[in-house]
């Protein structure tokens, strides 16, 4: 039969059957019942019968697949099985075709872990998880951009490992802030489990710091740090006063010993609290402990305590806090920032801890000790809910911290105290009631 011509082959119609029609060499071409012709080509090797697929007609011209064959006849001429040729070729393409495919599929992934830093997943956490009042939500994500974002922000969270965390944690606890140490580690761990459920990372390292904080009971279980010796009072106050940080840390310092006020209520204080012409500091119930919103604490001034007030005035005066934060002014003092300046004098104490102190010492004078308990707000709350006095022992307050002042400025300054002089200084203050039974 005479080779094919391409007249011959666009002039080939369907039947109502599939057909073939020879070229040579074993190359023929097959007429489907619908659908394109296809080229295929017949061979021997090693006495089994193969057949080809060499392409569909027109993509694939006469000339074309006359050429293919031609290469295939090659193959077998230098006892080559182009049909074993070409399941290689394909397993080697498919394999290609994986390795291109699982590349890209690291590299996606490698650009999603670069992008999924543990800033952007903490904020993921917090506009989907985190679930507060608006207050606290704002509160807590001021901490956590603080204290958290500044070591690991950057890093993807996938990178991240148990001594990267504790570094957080380690730079919070160091300045005092152990509790906030402690908040800090459950929301990396909440973070952590969100970015697992994400796929973003499979390993969480938060368990592995697990006691690594002491717990809280065993935090307490000594109560806080204080000073106890008396021989040691000098020393710190001449300390205290020579301490170099900020001035709005150096003067909270600096009145810590005198207010008796724990360190939470020292630092959110507002000047709408300080009243100058009565010498007293009306603080906020909702800020103290066991107190409610509408009552307020007072606290009698000293002339000293008043200097130190008056002096911070001329630096935050026009603000509402009056020890505002170093980075934002609309917000207090940190709370570990008169631990973190105590640690860094190598003062044995937490601010918490002078109240300890002062109601030692004060009980020791024999002072009232029902007002030296009323000025601490050593309180069961049930005993002041609702019919809560806020003057209770005032006068007696009033005296008990003009000696505390003297007491401790003496300290200070290596001169000699009589407490007797000072009751007798200070006695008029009281009404003349109770001031014959008081000293």
């Amino acid at each position: 039969m005479a080779a094919l011509t391409e007249m011959e082959i666009k002039n080939l119609k369907p039947s109502d059957k599939l057909y073939t029609v020879q070229d040579s060499n074993g190359l023929y071409l097959e007429i489907p019942v619908k659908g394109n012709k296809r080229w295929r080509i017949r061979y021997w090797f090693d006495g089994t019968e193969y057949r080809l697929s060499l392409g569909i007609y027109p993509t694939v011209s006469l000339k074309q697949a006359r050429g293919k064959c031609a290469e295939i006849r090659s193959m077998l001429a230098n006892n080559q099985n182009p049909s074993l040729i070409r399941k290689k070729e394909k397993i080697e393409r498919e394999e290609e075709l994986r390795l291109l495919k699982e590349k890209k599929k690291i590299e996606k992934k490698v650009e999603r872990e670069e992008r999924a830093t543990f800033d952007f997943v903490m904020s993921q956490w917090y506009e989907t998880q985190f679930e507060a009042s608006e207050s606290v939500k704002k509160d807590t994500l001021y901490r956590m951009e603080r204290d958290i974002s500044p070591v690991i922000g950057k890093v993807p969270i996938s990178k991240i490992r148990a001594t990267d965390v504790r570094e957080v944690i380690d730079r919070v606890r160091n300045r005092g802030a152990l509790e906030q140490a402690r908040r800090h580690l459950q929301k990396i761990n909440a973070i952590f489990q969100y970015a697992r459920i994400m796929e973003y990372v499979e390993y969480n390292p938060c368990p592995d710091l697990k006691g690594y904080l002491p717990s809280e009971k065993k935090k307490n279980k000594k109560g806080f740090r204080c000073i106890v010796e008396r021989d040691e009072i000098p020393e710190v106050m001449q300390m205290i006063e020579k301490f170099k940080g900020t001035y709005v840390v150096q003067c909270a310092l600096k009145l810590t010993p005198f207010l008796f006020l724990r360190p939470g209520e020292l630092r959110k204080l507002e000047w709408s609290e300080y009243k100058k012409e009565s010498k007293l500091l009306r603080i906020k119930g909702e800020k103290i402990k066991n107190l409610e919103k509408g009552q307020v604490f007072l606290v009698p001034l000293s002339d000293y305590v008043m200097s130190v007030f008056d002096d911070i005035y001329m630096h935050t005066g026009s603000g509402r806090y009056i020890f505002p934060n170093a980075r934002d002014k609309y917000r207090p003092m940190s709370e570990g920032a008169i631990l973190q300046a105590l640690n860094r004098l190598g003062v044995d104490s937490t601010a918490h801890g002078f109240r300890k102190t002062a109601s030692t010492i004060l009980n020791e004078m024999n002072l009232k000790a029902d007002a030296i308990e009323r000025q601490l707000m050593h309180v069961e709350k049930d005993e002041i809910r609702g019919i809560y006095n806020h003057a209770q022992y005032l006068p007696e307050r009033i005296v008990i911290m003009s000696i505390w002042t003297e007491y401790l400025l003496a300290r200070k300054n290596n001169l000699e105290f009589s407490l007797n002089k000072a009751k007798r200084k200070y006695r008029m203050m009281l009404p003349a009631s109770i001031r014959e039974g008081y000293f």
